[in-house]
């Protein structure tokens, strides 16, 4: 803009730039660009002329796609790990909840191999981490519970492990939390809502969006299926069949309540499925007396 005479709109871009940043990432620009700024306010960038830049501010373009892919992953973490999950968790540690697979949830191309046998549910071990679930399962799980069982939490725990490790390790896929409600809207192919909710939830920009699911990059953690419109969800659980047909090796992970699931004409094609069970008495009461700590109301009357 400066280099075409328009000098007062370039600075009202980096004005806006720099107020951006500062509002989503809580960082200022880069130097080079800050630099720049001062030159084309001290009037050094004239009409027509080619500003001098060294080669270490031409960004390459590794490195502007790992910028953005960190700036995705501070997105996620900020709002729901940080935000959505710690305030459900109200200041307390999360509880380790007690998990059985169930197996009838899913549809499976096996299922006309497979003996009755195999197909009934089992318990989990004690103590497991959703993490080492979702590996376990092919990087390809539903979480089932009844309502206030902890599905989004735990879902959003599993995003918590995850950004660890896409930020530890830069071929790892990255995770993204995503609502299902509002794939009701337009009942787009999921590839397409994908990109869009990108876009619109985390400001992705729609070239960047569109690579990252064509190339599979992404690490898929859909909530709420539930909360999709009910006469919307039966599509929902279609059009996510029709994606994994497509892309079966994106790592994915659903939640959902179990009662408005297990009435759906169709199932997920996943590789396991599991649900949370409810807290036994003895679960409750040892995280109240945790919670309430020794001297409150609460311990005296949980004595009695």
């Amino acid at each position: 803009q400066a280099l075409a005479g328009q000098r007062n709109v370039a600075l009202t871009e980096f004005s806006n730039l720099t107020q951006l940043l500062a509002q989503e990432l809580g960082v200022e620009p880069m130097s080079e660009t800050t630099r720049l700024a001062a030159a084309i306010r001290a009037g050094k960038v004239e009409r027509g002329a080619r500003p001098a830049t060294s080669q270490k501010a031409e960004m390459k373009p590794a490195r502007a796609v790992r910028q953005a892919e960190v700036i995705l992953l501070d997105k996620v973490d900020r709002f729901w790990v940080q935000g959505v999950r710690q305030q459900s968790l109200y200041g307390a540690p999360p509880l380790k909840l007690a998990m059985e697979t169930m197996p009838s949830a899913l549809a499976s191309p096996w299922e006309m191999v497979v003996g009755q046998a195999e197909q009934s549910e089992r318990p989990l071990p004690a103590g497991i981490s959703i993490n080492d679930v979702f590996g376990d399962s092919g990087r390809a799980l539903l979480i089932l519970g009844e309502p206030g069982a902890g599905k989004t939490t735990t879902l959003l725990e599993l995003a918590r492990a995850r950004l660890e490790e896409a930020r530890a390790n830069a071929a790892a896929p990255l995770p993204v939390v995503f609502n299902l409600r509002s794939w009701a809207d337009k009942r787009l192919p999921l590839t397409e809502w994908l990109v869009e909710e990108l876009n619109i939830k985390y400001l992705i920009p729609l070239k960047i969006g569109r690579t990252w699911v064509k190339a599979g990059r992404l690490l898929l953690l859909l909530d709420g299926l539930d909360e999709v419109r009910t006469e919307s969800q039966a599509a929902c659980v279609a059009a996510n069949n029709t994606f994994r047909h497509e892309y079966g090796l994106v790592p994915l992970a659903v939640s959902s309540r179990a009662s408005e699931y297990m009435t759906l004409p169709e199932k997920l094609r996943l590789g396991e499925a599991i649900q949370l069970l409810p807290l036994d008495g003895e679960q409750t009461e040892r995280y109240l007396r945790e919670k309430a700590g020794p001297q409150s109301g609460l311990a005296n009357i949980l004595e009695r």
